[in-house]
């Protein structure tokens, strides 16, 4: 019996790999990147933050709207990516 448990668990594993190619992998869009900026916006206003972490979080906002600005014109920078 517990052979066939592990064949099972041996095929799940093969097919679950086997699902998983370069063309899958995640990646972020500029426009998830804006919405992100924009998440960071709303938490900061509703007070998500404590004052030590903000120096932090303002850092990566920064970076992030750095990096949109890096984009071509009219792909990286949308709603929400304001310096």
């Amino acid at each position: 019996m517990a052979k066939k448990a592990t064949k099972k668990a041996t095929k799940e594993s093969q097919e679950w790999t086997e699902g998983t190619n370069e063309e899958t992998t995640p990646s972020l869009a500029p426009q998830d990147l804006s919405i992100l900026v924009q998440f960071i916006d709303v938490c900061c206003k509703r007070g998500a933050f404590e004052g030590s972490e903000l120096e932090a979080v303002g850092g990566a906002r920064n970076r992030i709207v750095a990096l949109l600005q890096t984009q071509p014109k009219g792909k990286g920078k949308g709603r929400g990516a304001k310096g």
